[in-house]
């Protein structure tokens, strides 16, 4: 399966994507691997992280902003 290009989103300061890089087969659930980044409402990246997952499971990044008064949690989903 060819990979595809990252799917983008605003936040509420700034914006993440998500790629997904490829699958294989787990010993039990096939396995997803993604790319995950988050950059500031200034564009600076913040978070960039290769991730594998088992279909049907969750992945959740967070990071605090505004000195820790605020923040986001992203949770993403493989079905």
């Amino acid at each position: 399966m060819p990979l595809l290009k990252p799917q983008a989103f605003k936040l509420t300061e700034g914006q993440a994507s998500v790629m997904y890089r490829e699958s294989s087969d787990g010993k039990k659930k096939r396995r997803l691997a993604l790319a995950v980044t988050m950059d500031d409402k200034e564009g600076k990246r913040v978070a960039d992280m290769k991730v594998s997952v088992d279909l049907g499971d969750y992945v959740v990044v967070g990071r605090s902003i505004d000195n820790g008064k605020t923040g986001h949690v992203l949770a993403l989903s493989c079905h």
